[in-house]
């Protein structure tokens, strides 16, 4: 089931300064620019490992689902949450060319449930045996501030937040490369932060 992000989130869920802050690391101190770089890579590394452990994407972002055929249950499970839009969903047929489908007349989406899903209004049309014969473009994240100037981050759960400047900060003071520590050694509280974010399918 792959999935490949299409268009990257606007902004991060947790800026740089708010990282700084939960770090203890204000704008006085001297050398406080020159972990700047660190600092903003660590909070990427961690929203990214946590959106994956729980199948969020926190900023609003676009995905592409590619499926090598449509379900047996007829129910296509969208892998991050919360679903803001289901831009399309398109079919190769057995000639190989790409088939756009039609909201409300194809298919049905409900955004409202975790994992979003997609069904058909009577049943999948058949597809040709392609690795990439069903791809769905959704948008998944939870929605910004409209004001002046937009908030991107502005309703991620504060949980989701704190798990982030948490995972960043065990990585900004354990600095041996994540590779050789492994997830497990993450601390136990933000662990059990992020496992009530996990989306159960």
């Amino acid at each position: 089931m792959p999935l490949a992000l299409i268009t990257p989130a606007a902004a991060p869920a947790v800026t740089l300064a708010e990282a700084r802050a939960f770090l203890r690391i204000g704008d006085s101190i001297d050398e406080a620019t020159d972990e700047d770089t660190l600092i903003a890579e660590l909070v990427a590394a961690a929203t990214d490992q946590i959106e994956r452990m729980t199948g969020r994407s926190f900023v609003r972002a676009e995905w592409q689902l590619t499926l090598r055929c449509f379900p047996l249950d007829h129910v296509i499970r969208l892998p991050r949450a919360p679903v803001a839009s289901v831009e399309s969903v398109k079919y190769r047929d057995r000639d190989g060319s790409l088939v756009t489908l039609t909201s409300g007349t194809d298919f049905l989406a409900d955004l409202a449930a975790e994992p979003g899903t997609v069904e058909p209004v009577t049943s999948w049309p058949v597809t040709g045996d392609y690795p990439d014969a069903v791809q769905v473009r959704f948008i998944a994240g939870y929605a910004p501030d409209d004001g002046s100037p937009v908030d991107h981050a502005a309703n991620v759960p504060a949980r989701a937040k704190v798990c982030i400047k948490g995972l960043a900060h065990h990585w900004f003071e354990n600095r041996t490369p994540i590779a050789e520590t492994g997830w497990h050694e993450a601390p136990a509280n933000i662990l059990r932060l992020i496992t009530g974010l996990r989306v159960w399918a």
